[in-house]
């Protein structure tokens, strides 16, 4: 797997099998309308994550999290910053706003 811990202002904690809850709830902000998706995290850390997604997300896009969940005190909006296929889905990159 691509590595990006060198692009990164600090290092990501990854979520271990254990600690994985049901897939987080987000907003898809979109020219033309927003969208619901879910995505599970990966690892994490005050500035970003990095999640997968079944369906694609765009570069660019703001999302917002749906922080009625359990256990969420991270910000509520995040943009897309990086995006790649992967064979169980989207690997993508996500900067807290």
């Amino acid at each position: 797997m691509i590595s990006f811990n060198k692009q990164r202002s600090q290092p990501r904690r990854e979520i271990s099998a254990q600690e994985q809850g049901p897939p987080l709830k987000i907003l898809v902000e979109d020219p033309r309308g927003a969208y619901h998706r879910e995505i599970n995290v990966l690892d994490i850390n005050d500035s970003g994550m990095g999640v997968i997604s079944l369906q694609p997300l765009k570069v660019g896009q703001e999302i917002i999290f749906d922080t009625e969940q359990d256990d969420w005190d991270l910000p509520n909006k995040g943009v897309v910053m990086w995006v790649f296929r992967a064979s169980y889905g989207f690997r993508v990159g996500i900067k807290f706003l």
